[in-house]
């Protein structure tokens, strides 16, 4: 009589009822990872268990790492992968930025897990974590960026600056740059959109019709990468309304924007709000302004504080 092992039927079962594998099935499973056993799978299941530990309603981040740091001994990439971050952010313990990066290069390497190839490449093109070696980190950029199945627009804006700044490239290559700038905020990476309003903010244009463009092609990024992710665009491109440069600039307009900062990082926008407010440009209700300031100096901006505190007085 033919035997089924726990772990295949438990697939089956998965199967059969489109249900999250139990708890208890994974820790059977992920107990053999490194023995040798189905490792491949059993190392799966102790990832999943990091996942779901991490995602619960009172994570469990020590845990997390404890599965994980048990997968990635075997060189399990998405382990590895996730493990790097962790340790990069300090969660679950000290921050170590070398360590991550030795964690992000098994994860590239073993499992071609490009975002993981993206970190590790823009840790060797700074020198932060490992030897810098611009060169080396440029290919990786390249290969990650333009990458068959999983292309990474991260990337992408990395080689952009390295184009721009003409460290690890044969040349700067401004040109380039912005069409690499271009794919990634497409490809809906921020901080991609932010440095290519930059790049076009930093540019002295000589014809007319350039004149013209610039700040619509500067406004435009910007408002991509906030609508894409707040924490990136939003600011700047308050900032643009607010120095008049931008097309039909707007106090009011300025004041939204630093607004939706406010919501993420609050020194800057919480400030930059108040300081509308406070010079007139921009309409405040009853204690706004206050409000403004007390947010910001709660959050390390010292002027803030000073302006909350005349106020108070």
């Amino acid at each position: 009589m033919m035997r089924t092992s726990a772990w295949v039927l438990s697939l089956l079962l998965a199967g059969c009822f489109n249900a999250p594998e139990p708890a208890v099935l994974l820790e059977m499973h992920c107990e053999v990872c490194g023995t040798g056993d189905a490792e491949e799978q059993s190392c799966d299941a102790c990832f999943e268990i990091a996942t779901r530990s991490l995602n619960a309603t009172r994570p469990n981040v020590k845990g997390a790492r404890a599965v994980l740091a048990k997968a990635c001994a075997v060189h399990h990439p998405d382990s590895c992968n996730l493990m790097a971050k962790m340790v990069r952010d300090g969660r679950g313990g000290p921050p170590d930025l070398k360590r991550a990066i030795s964690l992000f290069t098994i994860a590239c390497e073993k499992g071609d897990i490009q975002s993981a190839c993206t970190e590790r490449a823009m840790a060797q093109y700074d020198g932060a974590g490992l030897k810098q070696n611009t060169a080396a980190a440029v290919q990786l950029f390249q290969s990650s960026c333009h990458h068959q199945t999983n292309p990474q627009p991260k990337s992408c804006a990395a080689l952009a600056l390295a184009y721009v700044s003409g460290e690890g490239v044969e040349a700067k290559d401004e040109e380039k740059a912005i069409e690499l700038l271009g794919q990634s905020c497409n490809d809906q990476y921020a901080a991609g959109c932010v440095a290519l309003g930059d790049l076009y903010l930093d540019k002295r244009p000589v014809k007319r019709a350039d004149r013209e463009e610039f700040p619509k092609t500067i406004a435009k990024a910007y408002l991509d990468g906030c609508e894409i992710d707040a924490r990136f665009g939003c600011f700047e491109l308050g900032a643009y309304h607010e120095s008049g440069d931008a097309p039909e600039a707007n106090d009011d307009k300025a004041a939204i924007y630093f607004q939706k900062t406010c919501n993420i990082h609050p020194p800057a926008g919480c400030f930059e709000a108040a300081e509308l407010m406070r010079e007139g440009r921009v309409k405040a209700r009853e204690g706004e302004i206050e409000s403004l300031y007390n947010v910001a100096c709660e959050h390390g901006h010292t002027t803030a504080c000073s302006m909350r505190n005349q106020n108070e007085e």
